[in-house]
């Protein structure tokens, strides 16, 4: 069935209006991940500090600046193992505990 010029008009004011709704969509979603990342370093940032201050003991840093990806897979692994790694490494169960610890006395 052949759609009248304003049904028309209207299809494409609907076309337009998803595309701009999926365009925005997707930008909220990369802003909440950066943010999420954001966050994340921040509390890293904090405990390495702590750390640094004597405040607390056995903290290596995060996993994926502990470690090196030939260069050939790290776009591949940086994708597919972003929440791993921002995992904090730690010597001892005892330190990962001061670390919690420490985040909740100080609401970080």
């Amino acid at each position: 069935r052949k759609l009248s010029p304003n049904q028309q008009q209207i299809q494409q004011e609907i076309n337009n209006l998803n595309t701009r709704y999926n365009e925005l969509k997707y930008l909220f979603e990369q802003e909440r991940v950066n943010s999420s990342s954001s966050r994340q370093q921040q509390l890293v940032n904090k405990l390495l500090q702590a750390q640094e201050k004597g405040d607390l003991t056995g903290i290596h840093g995060r996993l994926g600046d502990l470690g090196q990806i030939d260069e050939q897979y790290d776009i591949a692994a940086s994708t597919a193992a972003t929440g791993p790694l921002n995992y904090i490494v730690v010597e001892k169960t005892h330190h990962a505990q001061r670390a919690v610890e420490y985040l909740k006395k100080y609401n970080l």
